[in-house]
């Protein structure tokens, strides 16, 4: 078991930082519980997912390279909970939503030759009634 495996961290109000971790992103709907999330060039997308207040999500980098200054945003406060300064490739972590609202996570991928590309998700945390 890698040193990765076993990190989790409980989404709140306040700014976590954490180094050297990866990130998965994984189906659109989820009960409470653990939901995956590939980070990968097909997860991005225009529907949010959404999760049952108090799911974790393991967030695992699928690309070629390791990802780099991922944040998670409260869309309505405007707040920055969580920020990942890199997750390298292969490696995820497990992150917890124990607030209901409305997410951004956005990450930059950085490749050899190219440009840098900064993609977005959309996170919706409800309680179990309004699933």
């Amino acid at each position: 078991m890698d040193k990765f495996s076993s990190n989790k961290v409980r989404v709140h109000s306040r700014l976590l930082t954490l180094m050297a971790v990866i990130i998965t992103v994984g189906a659109q709907i989820s009960e409470a519980g653990t939901f995956k999330i590939y980070l990968n060039d097909s997860s991005s997308s225009p529907k949010p997912y959404v999760l049952m207040k108090g799911s974790d999500v393991n967030l695992i980098n699928v690309y070629d390279s390791k990802i780099t200054n991922i944040i998670v945003v409260n869309i309505t406060s405007e707040k920055r909970v969580l920020k990942i300064d890199e997750l390298p490739m292969g490696q995820s972590i497990q992150v917890g939503f124990d607030n209901v609202g409305s997410y951004q996570l956005i990450y930059k991928i950085s490749a050899e030759n190219f440009e840098d590309i900064y993609k977005r998700l959309l996170i919706k945390v409800v309680n179990a009634s309004s699933a």
